[in-house]
């Protein structure tokens, strides 16, 4: 066992407790959030086809930035200072 383990470059506890059938399978991973998200790293994706995902999840960041940003400049223009409206 201990070949087959260094061989596949896995430790041999997670051998046995596959081999013995004690682990779960994993569920499909899925968030609401993400379909908000999805379209727009799309677009970023046909827009930059050479990007990697590091990149590309940069440039998605600070477009959120800059639109988190602006809404909140618009808050601090359209209300008095202190008087914002309450957010649910």
């Amino acid at each position: 066992m201990k070949m087959v383990a260094q061989t596949l470059g896995v430790s041999r506890s997670n051998l046995y407790e596959r081999q013995s059938g004690s682990t779960k399978p994993r569920r499909s991973y899925y968030k609401a959030q993400d379909a908000a998200l999805l379209p727009r790293i799309e677009r970023l994706v046909v827009e930059r086809p050479t990007y990697g995902s590091r990149r590309i999840t940069a440039v998605l960041n600070r477009e959120l930035r800059t639109e988190s940003l602006a809404r909140h400049l618009l808050e601090w223009r359209c209300y008095p200072r202190g008087v914002l409206p309450r957010r649910s």
